[in-house]
């Protein structure tokens, strides 16, 4: 796909690891030392593509016989899901207690949403201490 970041690197030659139909290299601003891409060699939008997704997985693996230690491989789908590049990428993080690096839904809202209530936090607060989203507009008046 000649508009993709990925693909034209891929033309480059510009990765340091293949394989499995893949290749990897470090992304542009990795979140801890060691941090790197993996991606198959043929463009694929996302991990809807299981062969592509195999690909990239498999080559993240055979890494990982040379590089012990923890690790996270990690892929997103879309825009809402952080997806940034449109090929599919997975990421491996090595990982290390103390590192202090928080995975994407670490330390958010523990409760599903609720549509009713939207994203206004006096709404959700109101929601959380009574049980309903009621009483919104006199728990504002009443805290100015």
């Amino acid at each position: 796909m000649s508009d993709c970041v990925f693909c034209e690197r891929i033309k480059r030659d510009e990765y340091d690891v293949s394989g499995f139909g893949a290749v990897s290299f470090e992304p542009l601003n990795p979140v801890t030392p060691g941090h790197r891409l993996f991606l198959p060699v043929n463009h694929a939008k996302d991990a809807r593509d299981m062969s592509a997704l195999g690909s990239a997985v498999a080559l993240a693996s055979r890494f990982t016989w040379d590089h012990p230690g923890d690790f996270n491989l990690i892929t997103s789908a879309g825009t809402a899901a952080t997806q940034t590049i449109k090929h599919l990428h997975v990421h491996y993080v090595p990982r290390h207690e103390g590192d202090g690096l928080a995975l994407p839904w670490t330390g958010q809202r523990t409760e599903p949403p609720d549509p009713a209530l939207g994203r206004c936090p006096v709404m959700l607060q109101c929601h959380r201490e009574t049980g309903h989203a009621g009483g919104h507009e006199a728990r504002e008046a009443s805290d100015g």
